[in-house]
């Protein structure tokens, strides 16, 4: 019961099962549009949680370092999104 009440205050973490589901399909060769789209749904909340820990990083870093880390990782975050179909040759 924990685990729906916290994917009920945190939906977006439930899109981490396509991340399995990416993994699943590729080594099963389920086709690329079934990995392709499980593989972006998957991306999504793991961008959530890298811009929640720079964001966590730079208070724990004073603002010289926490800049640096929310510069450097913030952009990649805002760059693994876009880039996605890139990487795979669509």
């Amino acid at each position: 019961m924990k685990l729906l009440d916290y994917l009920r205050e945190h939906p977006l973490y439930g899109l981490l099962l396509f991340a399995l589901l990416a993994i699943a399909a590729e080594l099963l060769h389920w086709g690329e549009s079934l990995v392709f789209v499980s593989s972006a749904l998957g991306v999504i909340p793991l961008a959530q949680i890298i811009g929640e820990a720079t964001e966590d990083l730079a208070v724990h870093t004073g603002p010289r370092w926490g800049g640096l880390i929310n510069a450097t990782l913030g952009t990649r975050r805002n760059s693994s999104l876009p880039s996605l179909p890139f990487t795979k040759g669509y």
